[in-house]
């Protein structure tokens, strides 16, 4: 069964600029803020919360709460991190509410800088996309989805003071906003199952999933001993990562473990691969 993950992520100040803010009686998206208005810098945030739903499973909360020690700060950031893309990198298609423009960004801006390999570029439904192609609410935000189709799960209000005790590594402040995401995630997935999917474009096939194709194990494991990364030029450097489904073809899979590049490569009808791309 093809796997489709749903997710939202949560961000909060360095705890410095918090403080540094406070102490000036200001208010901290001031010193990230453009012409547009505040911009979320992965320079001066980092991830606190990651939460998702995988088909018809319950959503899973990852959070800072998990790591040990101080709360204050990214400390623990790349355990969550590396836990979300191990789940991520298993899934066929992600959604996503404003996904595109900031989500996937900001987690594989994140994840560099602890050098971890990028997500897996699984299909991203964005959507605040769809809301922006085919209604016309008040606005395009999931509050606004959430209001207008009447969906049973609400998306919790929070003051900004929140996020700040959350910069600042209030235990407290974490647990509300592990709830917040949770509900997010929840609204979301139902919001996509119910009203939204309809109009999603570019999905993948996901009965094909269920095609019941020969894969060679043996054959395939030896052509890539001999495959050189199209990226790289390494040889002997690529694994299998499960399929990539589009809408008329299942390939196969790859990931580069020495430049971290995801290519793929035809399932054959012989059960072995075709060219490397």
């Amino acid at each position: 069964m093809a796997r489709t993950i749903v997710f939202d992520i949560e961000v909060a100040f360095y705890p410095e600029i918090t403080e540094m803010a406070i102490k000036r009686g200001v208010d901290e998206k001031q010193f990230s803020s453009s012409q547009f208005g505040s911009v979320i810098d992965a320079n001066m945030r980092y991830v606190t919360n990651i939460s998702y739903k995988i088909n018809s499973e319950p959503v899973v909360d990852l959070s800072l709460l998990e790591g040990k020690g101080s709360l204050k700060g990214d400390a623990n950031e790349k355990q969550l991190l590396q836990k979300f893309a191990k789940v991520y990198n298993t899934c066929d298609e992600s959604v996503a509410h404003y996904g595109d423009k900031f989500d996937i960004r900001f987690l594989n801006s994140r994840m560099s800088i602890y050098n971890l390999p990028p997500l897996k570029p699984i299909k991203l439904v964005d959507t605040w996309k769809i809301l922006k192609t085919n209604f016309i609410l008040n606005t395009n935000k999931l509050d606004s989805a959430i209001k207008f189709f009447n969906c049973p799960y609400g998306k919790p209000s929070l003051d900004w003071s929140v996020w700040r005790q959350v910069s600042l590594g209030e235990r407290k402040a974490h647990k509300i906003l592990r709830h917040r995401c949770h509900y997010d995630v929840l609204s979301l997935a139902w919001l996509y199952k119910n009203k939204l999917s309809v109009f999603a474009k570019g999905t993948v096939n996901k009965s094909l999933a269920h095609d019941k194709a020969f894969v060679d194990d043996v054959t395939i494991k030896s052509q890539l001993n001999a495959a050189r990364c199209p990226n790289c030029d390494s040889k002997g450097t690529l694994v299998r990562e499960g399929y990539s489904y589009s809408k008329t073809a299942t390939k196969v899979q790859l990931s580069c473990k020495k430049c971290f590049k995801w290519p793929t490569a035809p399932l054959k009808k012989d059960g072995s691969i075709g060219g490397v791309r």
